[in-house]
Protein backbone atom coordinates (compact mmCIF):
# COMPACT_ATOMS: atom_id res chain seq x y z
CA UNK A 1 0.00 0.00 0.00
CA UNK A 2 1.16 3.48 -0.92
CA UNK A 3 0.82 6.71 0.92
CA UNK A 4 -2.10 8.39 -0.62
CA UNK A 5 -1.29 12.18 -2.34
CA UNK A 6 -3.52 14.79 -0.17
CA UNK A 7 -4.45 16.91 -3.37
CA UNK A 8 -5.45 13.64 -5.27
CA UNK A 9 -8.38 14.72 -7.10
CA UNK A 10 -11.66 12.34 -6.02
CA UNK A 11 -13.40 12.02 -9.34
CA UNK A 12 -17.15 13.26 -9.55
CA UNK A 13 -16.96 15.54 -6.39
CA UNK A 14 -16.66 18.67 -8.45
CA UNK A 15 -13.03 19.02 -7.54
CA UNK A 16 -12.51 18.10 -4.07
CA UNK A 17 -9.40 15.80 -3.02
CA UNK A 18 -8.42 13.38 -0.81
CA UNK A 19 -7.04 16.68 1.47
CA UNK A 20 -10.45 17.41 1.57
CA UNK A 21 -11.91 14.31 3.11
CA UNK A 22 -8.93 13.98 5.53
CA UNK A 23 -9.84 17.25 6.71
CA UNK A 24 -13.66 16.67 7.29
CA UNK A 25 -12.95 12.99 8.63
CA UNK A 26 -9.97 13.45 11.37
CA UNK A 27 -10.45 16.95 12.56
CA UNK A 28 -11.29 16.19 15.44
CA UNK A 29 -8.67 14.50 16.98
CA UNK A 30 -9.88 14.80 20.57
CA UNK A 31 -12.39 11.83 19.74
CA UNK A 32 -11.45 8.56 21.10
CA UNK A 33 -10.75 6.57 17.97
CA UNK A 34 -8.88 9.48 15.93
CA UNK A 35 -7.08 10.69 19.68
CA UNK A 36 -5.99 6.81 19.70
CA UNK A 37 -4.77 6.89 15.58
CA UNK A 38 -2.64 10.28 16.39
CA UNK A 39 -0.98 8.74 19.48
CA UNK A 40 0.36 6.27 17.13
CA UNK A 41 1.17 8.86 14.99
CA UNK A 42 3.59 10.53 17.37
CA UNK A 43 5.12 7.38 18.42
CA UNK A 44 5.76 5.80 15.20
CA UNK A 45 7.44 9.92 14.47
CA UNK A 46 9.79 9.33 17.48
CA UNK A 47 10.67 5.71 16.58
CA UNK A 48 11.38 7.04 12.85
CA UNK A 49 8.95 4.24 11.44
CA UNK A 50 6.47 6.03 9.39
CA UNK A 51 7.16 4.92 6.16
CA UNK A 52 4.16 3.08 4.89
CA UNK A 53 0.38 3.70 5.66
CA UNK A 54 -1.20 2.84 8.93
CA UNK A 55 -2.88 -1.08 8.60
CA UNK A 56 -6.15 -1.48 10.05
CA UNK A 57 -6.46 -4.14 12.51
CA UNK A 58 -3.05 -5.27 12.17
CA UNK A 59 -1.45 -7.29 14.77
CA UNK A 60 0.59 -4.33 16.29
CA UNK A 61 0.26 -0.74 16.13
CA UNK A 62 3.99 -0.24 14.87
CA UNK A 63 7.09 -1.91 14.27
CA UNK A 64 9.90 -1.02 15.11
CA UNK A 65 13.99 -2.89 14.91
CA UNK A 66 11.59 -6.03 14.17
CA UNK A 67 10.12 -5.71 17.48
CA UNK A 68 6.13 -5.05 17.22
CA UNK A 69 5.05 -2.21 19.67
CA UNK A 70 1.29 -1.77 21.04
CA UNK A 71 0.72 2.04 21.60
CA UNK A 72 -2.56 3.07 24.24
CA UNK A 73 -3.78 6.25 24.44
CA UNK A 74 -6.16 7.92 27.24
CA UNK A 75 -6.85 11.49 28.06
CA UNK A 76 -8.35 13.59 30.97
CA UNK A 77 -10.72 15.76 28.49
CA UNK A 78 -13.49 14.37 26.06
CA UNK A 79 -14.95 15.75 23.28
CA UNK A 80 -18.44 14.97 24.96
CA UNK A 81 -19.58 16.97 28.08
CA UNK A 82 -18.32 15.70 31.19
CA UNK A 83 -19.02 16.87 34.89
CA UNK A 84 -15.67 15.62 36.17
CA UNK A 85 -12.19 14.73 34.60
CA UNK A 86 -12.28 11.24 33.00
CA UNK A 87 -10.44 8.15 35.15
CA UNK A 88 -7.09 7.19 33.35
CA UNK A 89 -7.13 3.13 31.93
CA UNK A 90 -5.78 1.71 29.27
CA UNK A 91 -6.97 -2.01 27.95
CA UNK A 92 -4.15 -4.52 27.92
CA UNK A 93 -6.37 -7.70 27.65
CA UNK A 94 -4.89 -10.89 25.59
CA UNK A 95 -6.71 -11.40 22.22
CA UNK A 96 -5.79 -13.73 19.22
CA UNK A 97 -4.01 -12.73 16.61
CA UNK A 98 -5.24 -11.96 13.78
CA UNK A 99 -3.86 -12.50 10.05
CA UNK A 100 -5.11 -10.07 7.31
CA UNK A 101 -3.41 -12.10 4.86
CA UNK A 102 -6.00 -14.48 5.57
CA UNK A 103 -8.52 -13.51 7.54
CA UNK A 104 -8.07 -15.70 10.21
CA UNK A 105 -7.58 -15.60 13.90
CA UNK A 106 -4.39 -17.56 15.11
CA UNK A 107 -3.38 -19.13 18.37
CA UNK A 108 -3.94 -18.68 21.77
CA UNK A 109 -5.12 -15.14 22.99
CA UNK A 110 -1.84 -13.28 23.91
CA UNK A 111 -0.30 -9.91 24.20
CA UNK A 112 1.91 -10.64 20.97
CA UNK A 113 3.54 -7.30 21.04
CA UNK A 114 7.06 -6.83 22.22
CA UNK A 115 6.26 -3.39 24.28
CA UNK A 116 3.76 -1.41 24.98
CA UNK A 117 3.31 2.54 25.00
CA UNK A 118 0.76 4.27 26.84
CA UNK A 119 0.56 7.59 26.13
CA UNK A 120 -1.61 10.48 27.85
CA UNK A 121 -3.42 13.65 26.48
CA UNK A 122 -2.27 15.50 30.03
CA UNK A 123 -4.85 18.63 29.17
CA UNK A 124 -7.32 19.26 32.13
CA UNK A 125 -8.84 22.16 30.34
CA UNK A 126 -11.57 21.21 28.58
CA UNK A 127 -11.34 25.16 26.87
CA UNK A 128 -7.93 24.56 25.82
CA UNK A 129 -8.09 20.91 24.73
CA UNK A 130 -8.85 20.84 20.77
CA UNK A 131 -5.84 23.16 20.45
CA UNK A 132 -3.23 21.58 22.91
CA UNK A 133 -3.93 18.07 21.70
CA UNK A 134 -1.84 19.21 18.76
CA UNK A 135 1.25 20.28 21.40
CA UNK A 136 3.51 17.11 21.99
CA UNK A 137 4.59 18.72 24.93
CA UNK A 138 0.94 18.28 25.77
CA UNK A 139 1.36 14.42 25.82
CA UNK A 140 3.13 11.81 28.51
CA UNK A 141 4.66 8.79 27.13
CA UNK A 142 5.05 5.90 29.21
CA UNK A 143 7.17 2.83 27.88
CA UNK A 144 7.11 -0.99 29.09
CA UNK A 145 8.12 -4.34 27.87
CA UNK A 146 5.34 -7.13 27.53
CA UNK A 147 7.60 -9.23 29.75
CA UNK A 148 6.98 -6.58 32.23
CA UNK A 149 3.29 -7.03 32.02
CA UNK A 150 3.07 -10.32 32.19
CA UNK A 151 5.36 -10.46 35.30
CA UNK A 152 3.00 -7.29 37.32
CA UNK A 153 -0.42 -7.90 35.96
CA UNK A 154 -0.57 -11.42 33.99
CA UNK A 155 -4.31 -11.85 33.89
CA UNK A 156 -5.04 -7.87 33.77
CA UNK A 157 -7.55 -6.38 31.48
CA UNK A 158 -6.60 -3.00 32.15
CA UNK A 159 -4.62 -0.89 33.51
CA UNK A 160 -5.05 2.53 36.19
CA UNK A 161 -2.35 5.21 35.58
CA UNK A 162 -1.34 4.61 38.67
CA UNK A 163 -0.04 1.15 37.86
CA UNK A 164 1.66 2.17 34.63
CA UNK A 165 3.32 5.03 36.38
CA UNK A 166 4.93 2.53 38.84
CA UNK A 167 5.52 -0.19 36.34
CA UNK A 168 6.66 1.86 33.17
CA UNK A 169 9.54 4.08 32.62
CA UNK A 170 8.20 7.59 32.24
CA UNK A 171 8.84 10.05 29.32
CA UNK A 172 8.61 13.16 27.37
CA UNK A 173 8.14 13.10 23.26
CA UNK A 174 12.16 13.86 22.60
CA UNK A 175 13.39 10.49 25.28
CA UNK A 176 10.61 8.72 23.76
CA UNK A 177 13.19 6.37 21.24
CA UNK A 178 15.93 6.36 23.62
CA UNK A 179 13.52 4.77 26.60
CA UNK A 180 12.23 2.06 23.85
CA UNK A 181 15.84 0.91 22.89
CA UNK A 182 16.19 0.73 26.68
CA UNK A 183 13.27 -1.34 27.29
CA UNK A 184 14.76 -3.66 24.09
CA UNK A 185 17.52 -4.09 25.47
CA UNK A 186 18.49 -7.39 27.82
CA UNK A 187 20.40 -7.44 30.75
CA UNK A 188 21.24 -10.74 33.40
CA UNK A 189 21.85 -10.25 37.10
CA UNK A 190 24.43 -13.11 37.97
CA UNK A 191 24.67 -13.63 42.06
CA UNK A 192 28.27 -14.52 43.70
CA UNK A 193 29.77 -15.18 47.11
CA UNK A 194 32.98 -14.91 46.65
CA UNK A 195 34.15 -16.43 43.12
CA UNK A 196 31.16 -19.12 44.03
CA UNK A 197 28.07 -18.27 40.98
CA UNK A 198 24.63 -18.59 42.80
CA UNK A 199 22.20 -17.85 40.18
CA UNK A 200 21.34 -16.24 37.14
CA UNK A 201 17.85 -14.09 36.81
CA UNK A 202 17.22 -13.04 33.07
CA UNK A 203 16.05 -9.61 32.22
CA UNK A 204 14.45 -8.24 29.45
CA UNK A 205 13.95 -4.97 30.48
CA UNK A 206 17.11 -2.68 30.18
CA UNK A 207 15.93 -0.07 32.50
CA UNK A 208 16.06 -0.78 36.02
CA UNK A 209 16.44 1.01 39.51
CA UNK A 210 17.88 -0.56 42.76
CA UNK A 211 14.39 -1.38 43.56
CA UNK A 212 13.87 -3.49 40.04
CA UNK A 213 16.70 -5.48 40.69
CA UNK A 214 16.46 -5.86 44.85
CA UNK A 215 12.24 -7.00 43.79
CA UNK A 216 13.19 -9.22 40.75
CA UNK A 217 16.07 -11.47 42.93
CA UNK A 218 14.02 -11.86 45.76
CA UNK A 219 11.19 -12.85 43.90
CA UNK A 220 13.12 -15.18 41.72
CA UNK A 221 14.86 -17.17 45.63
CA UNK A 222 12.12 -16.00 47.88
CA UNK A 223 8.64 -15.83 46.28
CA UNK A 224 6.72 -16.11 49.41
CA UNK A 225 8.98 -14.04 51.55
CA UNK A 226 9.78 -16.51 53.63
CA UNK A 227 12.70 -18.39 54.53
CA UNK A 228 13.64 -21.31 52.34
CA UNK A 229 16.62 -23.68 51.56
CA UNK A 230 17.83 -21.76 48.37
CA UNK A 231 21.66 -20.96 49.11
CA UNK A 232 21.00 -17.32 48.49
CA UNK A 233 18.70 -17.15 51.28
CA UNK A 234 20.67 -19.31 53.50
CA UNK A 235 24.30 -16.87 52.88
CA UNK A 236 21.69 -13.97 53.43
CA UNK A 237 20.05 -15.12 56.72
CA UNK A 238 23.83 -15.42 58.07
CA UNK A 239 24.16 -11.67 57.18
CA UNK A 240 26.30 -12.48 53.98
CA UNK A 241 26.95 -9.45 52.06
CA UNK A 242 26.30 -11.37 48.11
CA UNK A 243 28.16 -9.50 45.17
CA UNK A 244 25.43 -8.58 42.33
CA UNK A 245 26.89 -8.05 38.87
CA UNK A 246 25.11 -6.89 36.22
CA UNK A 247 26.01 -8.14 32.38
CA UNK A 248 24.35 -7.38 29.01
CA UNK A 249 22.74 -10.49 27.73
CA UNK A 250 24.10 -10.49 24.23
CA UNK A 251 27.51 -10.62 25.20
CA UNK A 252 29.81 -13.79 26.53
CA UNK A 253 29.25 -13.30 30.67
CA UNK A 254 33.41 -15.04 30.83
CA UNK A 255 34.91 -12.23 28.96
CA UNK A 256 32.38 -9.24 28.61
CA UNK A 257 32.33 -6.63 31.79
CA UNK A 258 29.51 -5.93 33.97
CA UNK A 259 27.75 -2.89 33.30
CA UNK A 260 26.76 -2.24 36.88
CA UNK A 261 28.06 -4.56 40.32
CA UNK A 262 26.08 -3.75 43.64
CA UNK A 263 25.94 -5.43 46.60
CA UNK A 264 23.11 -7.37 48.51
CA UNK A 265 23.66 -7.20 52.44
CA UNK A 266 21.69 -10.22 54.29
CA UNK A 267 20.51 -9.67 57.87
CA UNK A 268 20.84 -12.13 60.39
CA UNK A 269 17.44 -13.28 61.30
CA UNK A 270 15.63 -13.73 64.85
CA UNK A 271 13.47 -17.37 65.31
CA UNK A 272 11.41 -17.41 61.94
CA UNK A 273 11.40 -13.87 60.58
CA UNK A 274 11.62 -13.91 57.16
CA UNK A 275 14.85 -12.85 54.98
CA UNK A 276 15.38 -9.13 54.93
CA UNK A 277 17.93 -7.55 52.49
CA UNK A 278 18.62 -4.17 50.62
CA UNK A 279 21.01 -3.47 48.07
CA UNK A 280 23.48 -0.60 47.47
CA UNK A 281 25.43 0.58 44.40
CA UNK A 282 29.47 0.17 44.01
CA UNK A 283 29.61 1.35 41.01
CA UNK A 284 26.86 3.44 39.27
CA UNK A 285 24.15 5.88 39.75
CA UNK A 286 21.13 5.30 42.02
CA UNK A 287 18.57 5.69 38.45
CA UNK A 288 19.24 3.98 35.16
CA UNK A 289 21.79 1.03 33.98
CA UNK A 290 22.64 1.95 30.38
CA UNK A 291 24.76 0.03 27.99
CA UNK A 292 23.08 -3.12 27.06
CA UNK A 293 22.24 -3.90 23.52
CA UNK A 294 19.61 -6.82 22.51
CA UNK A 295 18.92 -9.60 24.38
CA UNK A 296 20.17 -12.72 22.36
Amino acid sequence: MNFLDQREPIAGLGGRTVGDFWQWAYSDILSNRNRSIFAEYIVGIALGVIDSPRIEWDAADLCYRGFKIEVKASAYVQEWWQNKLSTIRYGISKARFWDRTTNKYIGQPTRCAHVYVFCLYSETDKAKANANILKVESWEFYVASTETLNQECPSAESLSLETVQRICHKCVFDQLKEAMDNVLSGAAIHIRNGNKRLGVIRYRNGLMTAFDIHRRILAQYNPSNQITRDPVNRLLERGNVLEVLIRATSKNPKTAKPIATMKLFGHRLCGSKPVRSYLSFTSVPYRLYRGCSKAG
